[in-house]
């Protein structure tokens, strides 16, 4: 089999248990059943799309206009995110980007036959030669600089100009931040810490064997009900 195009998300399926990642993103045998909190980030995010776009002029469906002023209620709590954000003073404001490389670390369309990886930047501002890369969080504060250190990376291959990336996990339920600030001369060794996990995930796809791991997941929590190492859920 041909390794299948990566995200940070799809890459960490495979690092917590390759078996259900191969179940839920290749056989699609099983689908993991969205919850509330997952319906209600997605809620977010496009809200925060419409508005972003809404605020740097860009004309609106009446679907995503009818969609602000109904759903505005409903998300004051995260709504002053977007005013300290345009209040930044960057030259352009990116939201929902979605950014794509090929094997060679180039810029790509993002389902192009030679994409490898992808990325999707909530909102990028660019200022000059300094990049800032926001990520809504809207579940438990969970830091990973993996996730961090990709948006960088996929910033710095479509834009040449940018030598600094700041990027920030923002939860919006805590009014948390967690940032960190690459450079460009970092590029290198930032890539060393995806190479490993990649090759594991190579092979996989090149033996077609993909193993089932053991976690608290495995109680369940997975739908991989046809696994060897499934139990339900104990009470």
């Amino acid at each position: 089999m041909v390794p299948k195009a990566w995200s940070h998300s799809s890459l960490s399926d495979f690092e917590s248990c390759p078996r259900a990642y191969y179940e839920k993103r290749i056989a699609k045998s099983v689908h993991d059943t969205q919850g509330v909190a997952a319906a209600w980030g997605e809620q977010v995010h496009k809200y925060f799309e419409y508005d972003i776009k809404r605020r740097n002029g860009t004309p609106l469906t009446e679907e995503a206009a009818a969609f602000i002023a109904t759903n505005a209620p409903n998300f004051t709590s995260a709504i002053p995110w977007l005013d300290t954000l345009f209040e930044m003073q960057a030259d352009v404001v990116h939201p929902e980007l979605a950014l794509a490389i090929n094997k060679a670390f180039k810029p790509c369309a993002w389902d192009a036959p030679e994409v490898w990886c992808r990325a999707i930047i909530d909102a990028l501002l660019i200022k000059d030669t300094r990049a800032r890369a926001l990520d809504w969080k809207t579940g438990k504060r969970k830091p990973d600089s993996r996730q961090l250190k990709l948006s960088a990376l996929l910033i710095f291959a479509h834009f040449p100009e940018i030598d600094q990336c700041k990027t920030d996990f923002i939860w919006l339920k805590t009014n948390e931040i967690d940032s960190a600030v690459y450079t460009r001369e970092q590029e290198a060794q930032m890539w060393q810490e995806f190479l490993p996990l990649l090759t594991q995930y190579k092979v996989a796809f090149k033996t077609g064997v993909f193993p089932p791991k053991r976690s608290g997941l495995c109680n369940g929590w997975c739908p991989v009900t046809s696994c060897e190492n499934w139990r339900p859920k104990r009470g």
